[in-house]
């Protein structure tokens, strides 16, 4: 296996955490949320995922730029 093949399912397997935890985070807390609270603190495992999704997705940028530059 070489390492352009390994990036590749690296990124795939990414792309798919991504979607999971997107899907997984709270459905009102959109743009068109029904909640007055405008400023609201993430507790918990909301806070968790919110996390998470931004550190898989700062992963999913590296691999991809690490991708098309190798």
């Amino acid at each position: 296996m070489d390492v352009s093949m390994v990036m590749n399912v690296i990124q795939a397997v990414l792309g798919v955490m991504i979607i999971a935890l997107v899907l997984i985070q709270q459905q009102d807390a959109g743009f068109y949320s029904s909640s007055s609270n405008i400023n609201r603190t993430r507790r918990g495992i909301e806070k968790f995922t919110y996390n998470s999704t931004v550190v898989i997705a700062i992963l999913f940028v590296s691999i991809s730029i690490a991708n098309f530059v190798f």
